[in-house]
């Protein structure tokens, strides 16, 4: 212990003299790095991150937990073939009790994970049921270090479970009762920073919820909440309040964070509440009314976190003060975002692609250079989780880019990426259909502008089927996917915005179907919008202009309908759908057609109209 103290001390003795002997200079530059893990970080998307009691580094991600063992990840996903595996892929928080087990909160239900079995226990809302989970999706966990672990689903609903006996209780508002919760739901944070928590333990033990409306002190004696009991101002104003998080100082003073109302502190010791918000007074002035959240630096120092950026408190006037460095911020990055506040009085912010520190007593800032390829990298995307390891290092990831570790004693930084086995969505994709898989019941097939991608559900994963490759096995580059239609025998038919139609058999064989104006027996346009086969047997495919189509399998050919010149012009066949009876509809730009099997014709049956759907 006394080795790790040392060592701890003199890294930050190093760092110390390192960044003062910059603090005339306007950057401290960092070197960074970039490297790719085959079978670690398993999604560029980290929603929270926590170092466990024995040193492993856990990342939650959209696809699978992850565990960091300062050589290589480890990563559990759900198997149906295992009962006590993970229940969802997409794991939203962690958090660890003081018996070392690790509890996640998953889109799927809530898992504790039992280090010496390897198993996970799963947690799920079942109907009828109140003494289970309110819902499957959870945004947090809290443990309050007394054998409760608090659960704030996505929708805002607070559980708490006692992790001996295993109950779960489900906390609503009562209009009824004056001791019930203020609210039955808190602001449900998707961003994992530590100090955006709405539920804290103070000093004293006492847990700490703040609601959409209002403050709320639980007592665990008989499983009741306080609420009224701080001042009158309490009860007229706090009562009403969205609090955004909750933070006590080193005072004992409970800050309360607030989304409209500012800034509340209470102060148990003479049981006052003061407020802090925007305004032309001189005093407890705030630079907005949106708080996020407030913390406290190693020298004692408060910070709170507004829609309008950054501010501290001025203790002397007892109100806050604006940050404002121009000199050495860009206009576009004034609004900083803490997330650090190191021993030596340095704050770790960022804005954008910008990194930056502050001294808390001198208010000096520091801008970390990096390179243009870092930067481009680390992008302006949102920070969604911090985590500080017990060697020092800095963990921080930002939405859809992966994870950063950036270690001051080093001015290093290395920028972990996803496996590059891609089996993963690709980020930002537009989706243009999504099909039940005939041949993989537990599947989906999914069409994205330029890619074919089959998703296993039980393995939450992608595989890509046809991606960009699959344009130059065509007649023509295909320009974009637009729809896509199984059959009955599991081929599929795609529809393009420009290069027609295309067959993709089971054994992989395409074949491209175009339009030749002076061909009759060709499909009616390039640009496909649906695809349906009716009871009958018969595959119809709309497109653009005279865009209605029949497929004749017996001789590979296509009869086109085009009946009077009012149809001739219909600029698009958008949807078909057909009737229990076999009728056919089909929806246009300019109205709804039916079409009579009998006559083998086309009648409007409603005109003027853009049938979509």
């Amino acid at each position: 212990m006394m080795n790790i103290v040392h060592r701890k001390t003199l890294a930050l003795l190093t760092l110390s003299l390192g960044i003062l002997a910059h603090l005339h200079a306007e950057s401290l530059e960092f070197k960074s790095e970039h490297f790719y893990i085959d079978d670690g970080l398993p999604h560029a998307q980290v929603n929270d991150m926590l170092q466990d009691s024995q040193g492993f580094l856990w990342f939650a991600t959209q696809h699978g937990l992850a565990r960091y063992d300062g050589y290589h990840f480890r990563v559990f996903l759900p198997d149906s073939a295992d009962p006590h595996s993970i229940s969802h892929a997409n794991v939203r928080t962690l958090a660890e009790d003081n018996r070392g087990n690790l509890w996640i909160g998953t889109s799927g239900g809530l898992n504790k994970y039992d280090r010496r079995e390897n198993k996970f226990y799963h947690f799920m809302p079942l109907q009828q049921d109140s003494a289970s989970l309110s819902s499957e999706t959870i945004y947090h966990l809290y443990y309050d270090a007394q054998d409760h672990l608090w659960i704030i689903h996505s929708n805002g609903l607070i559980d708490r479970l006692n992790i001996i006996s295993g109950q779960i209780t489900r906390y609503r508002h009562d209009p009824r009762n004056p001791f019930s919760i203020t609210h039955d739901r808190v602001y449900s944070w998707a961003n994992r920073l530590p100090q955006l928590t709405p539920i804290i333990r103070d000093h004293a033990g006492a847990v700490w919820i703040g609601t959409l409306h209002g403050l709320n002190r639980y007592n665990d004696a008989d499983d009741s909440f306080s609420r009224a009991s701080i001042t009158s101002l309490q009860s007229t104003i706090l009562d009403t309040v969205t609090i955004a998080s909750l933070f006590e100082d080193s005072d004992n003073r409970l800050w309360i964070p607030t989304w409209g109302e500012g800034l509340f502190r209470y102060d148990p010791a003479s049981n006052t509440l003061s407020h802090f918000r925007q305004g032309n007074e001189s005093h407890n002035v705030l630079p907005d009314n949106f708080c996020y959240y407030i913390f406290q630096d190693c020298q004692n120092s408060l910070w709170l976190y507004t829609s309008r950026g950054l501010c501290y408190l001025d203790p002397a006037a007892d109100g806050f003060v604006y940050f404002d460095n121009s000199v050495n911020i860009p206009e576009h990055n004034k609004q900083l975002l803490p997330f650090y506040a190191q021993e030596d009085g340095y704050i770790w912010t960022t804005k954008g692609e910008e990194i930056y520190l502050i001294h808390s007593q001198t208010h000096n800032l520091l801008s970390i250079s990096v390179d243009t390829q870092f930067k481009k990298n680390l992008g302006a995307n949102a920070l969604d989780a911090f985590c500080r390891d017990s060697f020092g290092n800095l963990w921080f990831g930002r939405e859809h880019r992966g994870v950063l570790r950036l270690n001051p004693l080093s001015q290093y930084f290395n920028h972990i990426l996803p496996a590059t086995n891609r089996t993963l969505l690709p980020e930002k994709s537009t989706i243009y259909a999504i099909l039940k898989s005939r041949d993989h019941p537990s599947s989906l097939w999914v069409l994205t502008p330029n890619e074919l991608l089959l998703y296993d559900h039980l393995r939450q994963q992608f595989s890509f089927i046809e991606d960009r490759t699959f344009h130059n096995r065509l007649d023509r580059p295909c320009n974009n996917f637009v729809c896509l239609f199984q059959d009955d025998d599991h081929s599929l038919w795609i529809g393009t915005s420009g290069t027609g139609l295309i067959h993709r058999k089971t054994d992989g064989h395409i074949t491209q179907y175009r339009y030749r104006k002076n061909d009759s027996t060709t499909i009616s346009h390039d640009l496909v919008w649906c695809i349906h086969r009716d009871k009958a047997g018969r595959l119809w495919i709309g497109s653009n202009y005279s865009g209605l189509s029949r497929y004749r399998e017996e001789s590979d050919s296509f009869v086109r309908y085009s009946f009077g010149s009012d149809i001739m012009n219909v600029p698009g066949m958008w949807c078909i759908l057909e009737q229990r009876s076999g009728a056919i509809w089909i929806g246009t730009e300019v109205g709804l057609y039916r079409y009579d099997s009998d006559k083998d014709s086309l009648t409007c049956v409603l005109d003027g109209l853009s049938i979509f759907t």
